[in-house]
C-alpha cells in the first residue's frame, strides 16, 4: 500500500513540475507579446506629433532615396560620376558640412537657395552611416556641437546645392560659401559661439584636390581603354594580314618583313599593357579588363609561329643568254664625236655586229 501511494506522490510531483515548466514558457511568450504591444504604444506616442514619422502611416520611400549620396549620382553629374562619388566622400573631411547650415539665412544668395531642405529618410541615414568616415565625425560632434536632425539636414543641404554644379570650379566656389559660417554669427541657436566651427581654407582645398585627382585618374582610365581597343584592333589586322601573306607563298619579300616586323612591335606592346593592368589598382583592373588584349596576344603569336614555319618561295631561275650579242643590244652608245660626218656611226663601233643596210 505505501509502495503505490509513493508511486502516486511521484506521478503527481512530476505533474506539477511539467506543469510549472510549460507556464514558464507561456509567461514568456505573454511577456514578449506584451513588450511588443508596450514598443508599439511607444511609438504611437513618439510619433503621434509628426505622424509621418510612424511606422504604419509613413508613405512608400522611393527605393533611389533609401541609398547613400554616393549611390545616388545626379543628372549633371552623369558624365562624372567618379567626381561625384569623391565629392560626397571628401565632404566628410570637414566638420563644417554638417555644422553649418541654412539656419537663419534665407532666400537666394550667391545663387545659393538657403531654403531648409527636410530631413533625409531614415534608410538614406543608415545607408551613409555604414561610411567610416561619416559615422566618425557624426559620433563626434552630434550631439555635442549639433542636433542630430540638423546634422543630417545640413548634409543634405549641402548634397542639394552641389548636385547641380557643372564644374569643379563652380564646387570651389560654392563649397567655400556654404561651409562659412555667416557673418556676424547668429545671436541664438547653434552657431551663438561658433561651437566646433573652424575657418581653415586649406579643407575646402583638400576637397577640390581630391575631385580634381579623380578627374585626372578618369580621364587615365579612359585614355588606357582607348589604347587597348586600338592595340587590339592593330594586332588581329595585322595578325590576318600576315597569315593571308604567308598563304599566298607571294614573291614580295618586303611586304611580308614588313607586316611580320609590325607584328612583333605590337606583341611586345600588348604584353606591356597587359603587365601594366594587372599591376595596377583594383578600379582599373576592373574597369579595363585585360581578357581581350589576351586574345589579340595568341592571335598574333599564332601568326608568327607561322611565319617561322612556312618555307621561304623558291626563286624563279633566269632564261638562259646567247654568248653573241645581239646586233640590238650588244652595241654600246656612241658619242657625237665617234660618228662619222653625216651622223653614221663607224662599223667598228659595235663590235663586229653588221650595220642592217650591210646584211644586203
Amino acid at each position: 500500500m505505501s509502495g503505490w501511494f509513493s508511486s502516486a506522490l511521484e506521478t503527481i510531483k512530476k505533474g506539477a513540475e511539467d506543469l510549472g515548466e510549460q507556464a514558464k514558457v507561456v509567461g514568456s511568450k505573454m511577456q514578449e507579446e506584451a513588450k511588443k504591444l508596450q514598443d508599439t504604444e511607444l511609438l504611437k506616442k513618439t510619433f503621434e506629433l509628426d505622424p509621418a514619422y510612424c511606422p504604419e502611416k509613413a508613405p512608400e520611400v522611393p527605393e533611389d532615396e533609401k541609398k547613400a549620396p554616393w549611390e545616388r549620382i545626379p543628372e549633371s553629374w552623369q558624365n562624372r560620376k567618379t567626381q561625384w562619388v569623391t565629392l560626397s566622400k571628401a565632404l566628410c573631411d570637414d566638420e563644417n558640412t554638417f555644422l553649418v547650415g541654412p539656419q537663419g539665412r534665407t532666400g537666394i544668395i550667391d545663387k545659393i537657395d538657403f531654403s531648409l531642405p527636410d530631413a533625409p529618410p531614415a534608410e538614406m541615414q543608415i545607408a551613409s552611416n555604414e561610411f567610416k568616415q561619416l559615422s566618425t565625425v557624426r559620433f563626434k560632434i552630434s550631439p555635442k556641437w549639433v542636433s542630430d536632425t540638423n546634422f543630417w539636414v545640413n548634409f543634405s543641404w549641402k548634397l542639394r546645392e552641389l548636385a547641380i554644379c557643372l564644374s569643379i570650379e563652380e564646387v570651389e566656389e560654392r563649397l567655400r560659401i556654404l561651409n562659412t559660417q555667416p557673418e556676424p554669427q547668429l545671436p541664438e541657436g547653434e552657431y551663438a559661439k561658433g561651437k566646433g566651427i573652424t575657418q581653415d581654407p586649406s579643407i575646402v582645398q583638400g576637397i577640390i584636390d581630391k575631385i580634381k585627382a579623380a578627374r585626372d585618374a578618369t580621364a587615365k582610365l579612359e585614355s588606357l581603354k582607348a589604347t587597348v581597343a586600338e592595340e587590339i584592333k592593330t594586332c588581329d589586322e595585322n595578325a590576318s594580314l600576315l597569315v593571308r601573306i604567308l598563304g599566298r607563298n607571294t614573291q614580295n619579300s618586303d611586304l611580308k618583313e614588313s607586316v611580320f616586323e609590325s607584328c612583333k612591335y605590337h606583341q611586345q606592346k600588348v604584353q606591356q599593357l597587359i603587365s601594366q593592368i594587372e599591376e595596377s589598382d583594383q578600379e582599373t583592373r576592373f574597369e579595363v579588363p585585360t581578357d581581350g588584349l589576351k586574345i589579340a596576344l595568341q592571335t598574333t603569336e599564332a601568326a608568327i609561329e607561322k611565319y617561322h614555319k612556312t618555307p621561304a618561295p623558291a626563286k624563279q631561275e633566269q632564261p638562259a643568254t646567247s654568248s653573241s650579242p645581239s646586233p640590238k643590244t650588244a652595241a654600246p652608245a656612241t658619242t657625237s664625236d665617234e660618228k662619222k660626218p653625216g651622223g653614221i656611226p663607224q662599223q667598228e663601233d659595235y663590235f663586229g655586229a653588221a650595220l642592217p643596210w650591210e646584211d644586203e
